[in-house]
């Protein structure tokens, strides 16, 4: 098994990552340089293409490159770890420069740094040492290495710290050319022994899932359609079995049924976003269908995932596709607008405490959670859920009036419909999402 791992990130630390990474055989490295973290974006949009797994060296660009992420809206569809910076590393740069005061004859009472305040603060702690002061600018996102530069050098300068400590490869650089003491926060061997082997189990894990089985059920909300049994009919299924590469039967119960792995799915999901086959029949037959699709490591795991897909497809009334993962977890109805991503199960206590008393099951909280974080909002009526979830106005008016009675939603207000009818009352969740 060869993985493509995109490494992403300054030159020492991409240098260093590539030199630690050379045992592990199974890894590909394609390294992307960056002069600063605000170029991370841009960088993978570029060349994610090439990768399997993408690996950024720290949480900056990490935590930069998940932020734009979720104001677009969008998801990342590959694994994506980081090495994180850890105690190890602040330990050696203190040491580091305390030995190079030493030297000079002068005590260490004094630096600047970009990184988080607390975990100097917990290191200088542990070794006991409450006299040395912090001056620091803490700028995990939007970073502009400009400024930090100035930060650092206007602070010595004015002869406010003795060094600087700075975790980005453009500020230590720029610092150096002005002649500041300056240190690099760089990634122990440690962390990055340990990200890779990381990388290693998501490569594994990854191969794994492209080997499981799918199955898909295709439904019809009018069985006694005329059409749905013309050689026209018969040869758009075909069709759409070459593209998923499976095999198809019609099953006693009056279903159709394709049997393929999960790698096909996906690709002819686009990572489960898109559905076209059910729009296709509509359009060129009128028939209404409803697809689900269950995967697992067995047949039998993978009919009994498709079996509950199939089951919240149908319950919609509409040409919709739900697939059930192997851990429970819901992706639906695939291809409209409101594409949801949440668990049928949990462990979380309060979770389960809350679906409990409010007589709605975890799976349709959790598809309520995620409902609210996609579309921004924890304000609702009855028509939002109804046409979000895919469910009747009665039901989704049951959910909420549940809700509300015991105290996890309020009503706030009411909005009234474009045409004549009784306004429309407005919700709010009180639930910590």
């Amino acid at each position: 098994m060869s993985m493509k791992v995109l490494i992403v990130g300054p030159e020492d630390l991409v240098n260093i990552t590539k030199e630690t990474a050379k045992k592990y055989v199974e890894l590909e490295l394609i390294p992307v340089i960056y002069d600063s973290p605000s170029q991370v974006v841009t960088l993978i949009e570029q060349h994610h293409h090439l990768c399997d797994i993408l690996l950024l060296t720290g949480s900056a660009p990490y935590l930069i490159a998940k932020n734009n992420w979720i104001k677009r809206k969008t998801e990342f569809n590959k694994p994506i770890l980081y090495i994180a910076l850890t105690e190890a590393s602040i330990y050696r740069v203190l040491f580091k420069i305390t030995n190079d005061m030493h030297m000079q004859a002068k005590p260490f009472s004094a630096f600047s740094s970009d990184y988080t305040e607390s975990e100097f603060r917990k290191c200088l702690d542990d070794l006991e040492i409450s006299s040395i002061h912090m001056f620091i600018k803490d700028s995990i996102i939007g970073v502009n290495t400009d400024e930090l530069t100035s930060f650092h050098y206007q602070l010595w300068k004015e002869n406010k710290v003795q060094s600087v400590i700075t975790a980005y490869y453009a500020v230590y650089q720029q610092l150096l050319k002005l002649g500041v003491p300056v240190y690099r926060l760089d990634l122990s061997k440690s962390s990055i022994e340990n990200t890779l082997q990381r990388v290693l189990l998501e490569g594994k894990r990854m191969h794994q899932a492209k080997n499981q089985i799918a199955v898909s059920y295709l439904g019809f909300h009018d069985p006694n359609h005329a059409d749905y049994r013309t050689a026209e009919f018969e040869q758009m299924i075909e069709s759409y079995g070459e593209e998923v590469l499976a095999v198809i039967d019609w099953t006693e119960e009056g279903y159709l049924r394709f049997v393929t792995t999960r790698e096909e799915i996906e690709k002819n999901t686009k990572q489960f976003k898109e559905m076209a086959i059910l729009q296709d029949i509509e359009h060129a037959f009128k028939i209404v269908t409803y697809l689900g699709i269950g995967f697992g490591h067995t047949p039998r795991e993978a009919e009994l995932k498709a079996h509950d897909a199939m089951m919240k497809a149908k319950s919609t009334r509409e040409a919709s596709c739900y697939i059930v993962e192997i851990d429970g977890k819901v992706y639906g109805p695939i291809g409209m607008s409101t594409n949801l991503n949440y668990s049928s199960r949990s462990g979380n206590a309060e979770l389960l405490l809350i679906a409990k008393k409010a007589g709605i099951s975890i799976g349709t909280l959790n598809k309520l959670i995620s409902f609210c974080e996609q579309s921004g909002t924890t304000k609702l009526t009855t028509v939002d859920l109804s046409i979000g979830f895919g469910i009747t106005l009665r039901s989704a008016r049951r959910i909420l009036s549940n809700l509300e009675r015991h105290n996890f939603a309020k009503i706030i207000g009411e909005e009234q419909p474009i045409n004549k009818g009784r306004p429309r009352q407005i919700y709010k969740l009180t639930l910590q999402l």
